[in-house]
C-alpha cells in the first residue's frame, strides 16, 4: 500500500511539472513575439513593404533613420503623384516657351486677366479628353495630327466645329495651375480665297467669383489673325470656357477651329 501510494505521488508530480514546462514554453514564445512584430491577436501587423502598424498608426524608418507616421506618409505619396503627373518639363531657354517665338501674340487688352511669361513657368500638362465636360463632349474632337497654318507647321491638339450659332466648350481644371497656354487658327486649304471668320470668347471661373474674360476677337483667314497665340493668369480656376461661332464663310465645308497649343502651367 505504501509503494501504491508514493507511485501515485511521483506520477502526480511529474505531471505537474511537465505542465509548468509547457505553459512555461508557450510564455516565452509570447514575450518573443511582442519584441520581434510578429501578428499577435491581430493587434500588431506586419505590412508588405515593412512597414509597422499597430493601430491606427504606421512608423516606418526612413533614409535618416527617423520615423514617419502613416498620414505623412500619405501626405507624401500624394505630393510626389501630383509632381508626376506633370508631363513637360519646362528647360530655360526653350524656344517653345519664350512669348517672343510664338506668332501673333495676342494682347488682352481690355481683358480681365494678365498675360504671363512662358518661361517663368517649370512645368505643364495638356489638355485631355477627360477634362471636357460630358454636355460638350461632342463639340470637340481630339487629334494628333500635323496642320498648317500661314505656311508653318504645327501639331493639331485638338478641334472645335463651329456653326453659325454660338456655341462652348467647358473644361473642368483641378485649380492647382497657374497658367494656360492656348493658341489657336483656321488652318491652310489647298485652294486660297476662303473668307472664313471666327468669332471666339474665352472665360475663367473658380466658382466663388463671377466668370473671367481673358480674350474675345476674330480668327480670320488669309491675314495675321488667322492664328492667335494667347498665354494667361489662370491661379485658381476651376474651368475655362470658350464660346464661338462662323460670323463669315458659313457654308464652307472646312469649318473647323484647330488648337495647337493648350497647356495647363505650373510654377
Amino acid at each position: 500500500m505504501t509503494g501504491q501510494k508514493i507511485d501515485r505521488k511521483w506520477i502526480l508530480s511529474s505531471i505537474v511539472l511537465l505542465v509548468v514546462f509547457v505553459f512555461g514554453i508557450l510564455a516565452k514564445g509570447k514575450i518573443d513575439s511582442l519584441f520581434n512584430g510578429t501578428n499577435i491577436a491581430g493587434k500588431t501587423q506586419e505590412t508588405a513593404g515593412g512597414d509597422i502598424v499597430r493601430g491606427d498608426k504606421s512608423t516606418q524608418g526612413d533614409n535618416t533613420g527617423g520615423n514617419k507616421t502613416v498620414y505623412e506618409q500619405q501626405e507624401n505619396r500624394q505630393e510626389n503623384r501630383q509632381e508626376s503627373n506633370v508631363q513637360i518639363i519646362i528647360q530655360q531657354g526653350d524656344e517653345r516657351y519664350k512669348n517672343s517665338s510664338q506668332p501673333n501674340l495676342s494682347d488682352p487688352g481690355l481683358a480681365e486677366v494678365k498675360p504671363v511669361e512662358l518661361g517663368s513657368f517649370k512645368g505643364a500638362n495638356q489638355f485631355t479628353k477627360e477634362t471636357v465636360l460630358p454636355d460638350y463632349i461632342n463639340n470637340i474632337v481630339f487629334s494628333d495630327g500635323k496642320i498648317a497654318i500661314s505656311d508653318r507647321i504645327y501639331d493639331s491638339i485638338f478641334k472645335l466645329r463651329g456653326e453659325n450659332q454660338e456655341q462652348k466648350v467647358v473644361f473642368s481644371l483641378s485649380g492647382n495651375q497657374k497658367g494656360i497656354f492656348l493658341q489657336f487658327g483656321l488652318k491652310d486649304l489647298a485652294k486660297q480665297g476662303d473668307n472664313l471668320i471666327y468669332e471666339v470668347i474665352i472665360f475663367t471661373t473658380n466658382n466663388t467669383e463671377k466668370p473671367k474674360k481673358v480674350w474675345s476677337g476674330k480668327i480670320i483667314y488669309g491675314s495675321k489673325d488667322q492664328i492667335v497665340s494667347l498665354p494667361f493668369d489662370a491661379t485658381k480656376a476651376t474651368s475655362l470656357i470658350i464660346k464661338y461661332s462662323i460670323s463669315q464663310g458659313k457654308g464652307n465645308t472646312n469649318r473647323e477651329l484647330f488648337f495647337t497649343r493648350a497647356e495647363l502651367l505650373y510654377e
